[in-house]
């Protein structure tokens, strides 16, 4: 019926729809107001943000369309739903995607330019933690489980450098 659709899995109620979600991760659902149990905003809710498809609201109740749209719902089909009024809620929520990409990549190259690095290491020393400017460190040499680190004319820092196991890193 609409071109590079696949259809994943169905669901009763809001359980049944939340395991499905978690283990097909789809891209879109079309999901009913009314359900066994609970409605489809407790669905929604549910929902971490990092699983939340795009949804689409296939209902007969015109009642919460200003409910559905504040949820995020991409769109809002009252049934019986037309083959035409379909292809038009699928061609939004690919439309919806195509924006996401170039915005999702704007801000992770503005993330990208707003990267911090510290300026100064803190080390374990035998009575507290010292903090070491990077740029005072000359080098940095690996003996066995400890680094020794040679800053001017001082004398190496040492500190232990142990893997959770146990092992030297």
């Amino acid at each position: 019926m609409i071109e590079d659709i696949e259809i994943v899995g169905e669901a009763a109620n809001v359980t049944d729809a939340l395991e499905r979600v978690h283990e097909h991760a789809p891209e879109l659902i079309f999901l009913d107001i009314e359900m066994p149990e609970r409605d489809g905003f407790a669905l929604i809710a549910d929902l971490p943000e990092s699983l939340r498809p795009a949804v689409v609201f296939v209902t007969a109740y015109d009642q919460h369309a200003v409910r559905a749209f504040a949820a995020d719902a991409i769109d809002y089909l009252l049934k019986p739903v037309e083959p035409e009024r379909l292809k038009q809620a699928v061609e939004r929520v690919r439309a919806r995607r195509a924006q996401w990409s170039p915005q999702l990549v704007a801000q992770l190259q503005q993330l990208g330019g707003e990267t911090h690095y510290p300026d100064r290491l803190s080390l374990p020393v035998d009575h507290g933690i010292r903090l070491l400017a990077l740029d005072d460190i000359d080098w940095i040499e690996s003996a066995g489980n400890y680094l020794c680190i040679r800053t001017g004319n001082e004398t190496p820092d040492s500190a232990r450098n142990t893997h959770q196991d146990g092992n030297a890193a």
